[in-house]
């Protein structure tokens, strides 16, 4: 009957529910993406891939989101996945930097036959020795412990990049920041009827 603790308890509940939710969804896309298995890759234009992502998140105050992306990149690809895990990294990235800070999303050829996009930031870093498990499920490094999240969105992004028959890896230094990784196929421009 007090209204003070009951709207205490129902904030709280549903704050766990919005949590779990988030997380049956995350279990889900994997799942989705675990039964999916690597598949036939969509000719897709890298630039609009990286302007959707941009446009989808909002660069949090005091950090600079650069771009330095060649022009004209094509890549053998999913154009939904790979938006969702360029949002997944810039998600990151975002989270893990703080103002004064920076944000470069890059892409370049690497050879004939690959790209690379790279989401850098200048954030607080992965230690060296938990650098070979961000990309598991459930695992959270130890500077994440007091941060929401489930240990998913690079397990899932990885999975992406796998279906998308990519490869993605992660460079950092502990309090210098992260530096990720995706391969793909590159592909010839499809004609413009």
């Amino acid at each position: 009957d007090d209204p003070a603790a009951r709207e205490h308890f129902l904030d709280r509940l549903a704050t766990d529910v919005d949590r779990v939710s988030r997380l049956t969804r995350a279990l889900l896309t994997l799942a989705r993406m675990e039964a999916i298995g690597e598949g036939e890759a969509d000719v897709v234009s890298v630039d609009l891939a990286i302007d959707e992502a941009r446009a989808a998140l909002e660069t949090p105050e005091g950090v600079e989101l650069r771009t330095e992306v060649a022009h004209e990149l094509v890549a053998r690809a999913d154009p939904v996945l790979l938006r969702q895990v360029l949002i997944g990294l810039l998600t990151n990235a975002f989270k893990h930097t703080a103002a004064p800070g920076a944000v470069t999303l890059r892409a370049y050829p690497e050879g004939e036959e690959q790209l690379v996009i790279e989401v850098e930031d200048t954030g607080t870093g992965i230690r060296a020795e938990e650098q070979d498990r961000v990309f598991e499920r459930f695992y959270r490094g130890s500077g994440s412990l007091e941060r929401e999240g489930f240990g998913l969105g690079l397990a899932i992004a990885k999975r992406m990049v796998d279906v998308m028959g990519g490869d993605i890896s992660v460079e950092s230094e502990e309090g210098r920041g992260s530096t990720f990784s995706i391969r793909l196929r590159a592909a010839s421009p499809s004609p413009t009827p």
